[in-house]
């Protein structure tokens, strides 16, 4: 078991979807999973029907929940030119599953943070569970040092947020950055996972921004880091807003 609890913040968008698909490939690791549908690719409504969506493509998967964020105002967008139709590329057709769900004002009241918390998406609710109790561990994908920012001079889950970013980013973390780079390209995983994350990976690289270009998906090498933390190294950089980060590499 790689932790007690998992708890998972996405803002789906089909780079969550795919992330997610990788975690509950692997849900034997984790005791719980608790995925957080989070307003930014998507606004707040659309990801929380993208995850119940999603999740209903799984059979038999205790311990895990859909924790609903919508009372909470958060930053969104709507880059369904980048994600797709409904922001999940029109993979799945929306289907009821079986998923507990709870709203996040009861949810919080029991967060305690002793979780190992994967951040996806904006800050924006990472910063209110830290601001409640640090978790165990702080996994997430955001930021950038070198590579070219992509929303408003900015990395997008960095931009959406920045005040959330800087206060989170001040605990212990591993971040993936755009600067991260994988020799393992989604490419040449295409034909590889569980048939979700197949069907997941093969709308996303069928999106015309991508010009027939391999793609990384930086929300899955998060995963994927949980997961397989011998692949990785990391590397302590400052980004140009004076933001001490502990940034994940391919080794």
């Amino acid at each position: 078991m790689i932790a007690k609890k998992l708890v998972m913040l996405c803002d789906y968008g089909l780079d969550d979807a795919i992330a997610t698909a990788r975690i509950l490939e692997n849900r034997e690791k984790f005791g719980s999973v608790d995925i957080v549908a989070v307003g930014g690719n998507v606004p707040t409504a659309t990801s929380l029907k993208n995850a119940r969506t999603l999740l209903a493509q799984y059979e038999n998967l205790q311990g895990v929940r859909i924790v609903n964020t919508c009372a909470v105002p958060q930053p969104e967008e709507t880059l369904f030119d980048i994600h797709g139709s409904g922001g999940m590329g029109g993979v799945f057709e929306p289907k009821k599953g079986n998923i507990p769900e709870i709203l996040f004002g009861d949810w919080i009241n029991e967060y305690d943070g002793d979780c190992l918390l994967l951040s996806l998406g904006p800050m924006t609710i990472t910063k209110l569970l830290i601001e409640k109790a640090k978790p165990s561990r702080f996994v997430f994908m955001a930021g950038c040092v070198n590579a070219q920012p992509n929303y408003n001079g900015y990395e997008f889950n960095h931009g959406m947020d920045p005040e959330a970013f800087a206060y989170c980013v001040r605990f212990p973390h591993e971040g993936v950055l755009l600067d991260t780079a994988s020799p393992v390209l989604l490419l040449k995983e295409a034909n590889e996972g569980s048939p979700v994350r197949v069907a997941l990976q093969q709308a996303y690289l069928k999106l015309e921004w991508h010009n027939g270009e391999d793609a990384y998906v930086w929300d899955d090498i998060a995963a994927r880091f949980i997961l397989y933390p011998e692949q990785f190294t990391t590397k302590r950089l400052t980004d140009k807003w004076k933001n001490n980060l502990n940034c994940i590499f391919y080794k």
